[in-house]
């Protein structure tokens, strides 16, 4: 590229990013890749990611979304790992050039949806799509899709919880907030910034001029005989031939459980943990979640979906739904 040729393009670059309304943050950061590779960055999202870029492919970033400082996206650029060497052998014997097969162009686009968050140092793979409403760790390494509203941590990601419940996450999709006028985004500021899910459902749905919906109170687990606390069991001596497993917690020893763990683990009075709330009513972040998640299958030597947790967002919801579900597994 030649000094003039340079100098044109970055006047072009400087024109672009003047162009852009100032609060389209990733938009004006990434103004050289929008002119250049077509990527697609939507209204209001921010950040400062790293932009490793091999030729191919282009980043779609939808509304509202966050990408800190430090988040890495590789697009294309692999390697290919199924021919006998993953080396790109053009670089070291140039006149043959470059075959067909190991050009290091190959991998689809990234793809991130609206109202996402990136944490820092997160790398995200060529081909990944990140659906709306979720959270990628810090550090986290994604390599396969994410579904919306999932958190996500580790190396590969996995989803540790999501952020609602699954009707929760479904009318949230439906409604898209995002999309909505920026006066209307304003004016249900108060409500996307508090944590009164409900509320806000209600409202955005007034905003949209759809009718009012009928929220069914969740299904309580079929009624089961009584669950025998591990206290009131027969002695050792007359279980030698039983399976040596913990449990069955009964409803009550569980959902005691949360309100002391949660307690300490909130630095707030156990008084103020309200069964009947929902944890995000309870100012549980996805953080907050994930540690407790943890700690309830470590105690109750278990294993807790993110959808289980979803579904049941309540300590007393939750308790009784695994006192039910431990005492059939121990009757089985």
């Amino acid at each position: 590229m030649s000094k003039l040729t340079k100098f044109l393009r970055q006047l072009k670059v400087r024109r672009l990013r003047r162009s852009i309304d100032p609060r389209h943050m990733l938009r004006r950061r990434l103004a050289d890749y929008v002119l250049d590779y077509g990527f697609e960055i939507g209204d209001f999202s921010g950040g400062a990611p790293v932009i490793r870029f091999f030729g191919a492919g282009k980043l779609k970033v939808g509304k509202y979304s966050s990408i800190a400082e430090g988040a890495t996206f590789v697009i294309a650029g692999e390697h290919p790992t199924d021919t006998v060497t993953s080396y790109m052998l053009g670089y070291s014997f140039p006149e043959g050039g470059m075959s067909p097969e190991n050009r290091g162009l190959r991998g689809p686009d990234i793809v991130l949806g609206s109202d996402v968050w990136i944490a820092s140092n997160a790398l995200i793979r060529s081909g990944v799509t990140i659906g709306d409403g979720a959270v990628v760790g810090l550090g986290a390494v994604v390599i396969d899709d994410i579904s919306p509203y999932s958190v996500v941590v580790g190396n590969p990601a996995r989803v540790i919880s999501k952020r609602f419940p699954n009707e929760v996450i479904a009318e949230l999709l439906e409604l898209r907030w995002w999309d909505l006028p920026p006066a209307q985004v304003e004016s249900l500021r108060p409500l996307l910034e508090g944590r009164d899910i409900e509320a806000f459902l209600v409202a955005c749905r007034q905003c949209r001029g759809l009718p009012p919906k009928d929220r069914a109170q969740p299904q309580s687990p079929p009624k089961r005989l009584a669950v025998v606390a591990p206290s009131d069991r027969a002695p050792e001596s007359s279980r030698t031939h039983e399976a040596r497993r913990p449990g069955p917690w009964t409803e009550a020893a569980i959902s005691s459980w949360c309100v002391s763990y949660l307690a300490t683990l909130m630095d707030v009075p156990a008084e103020r943990i309200d069964v009947n709330m929902t944890f995000a009513r309870l100012g549980m972040d996805s953080v907050a979640r994930a540690t407790f998640m943890i700690a309830l299958e470590e105690t109750l030597n278990v294993t807790i979906t993110p959808d289980e947790i979803a579904d049941y967002p309540k300590i007393a919801a939750l308790a009784r739904y695994l006192a039910h579900r431990e005492y059939a597994n121990a009757s089985a």
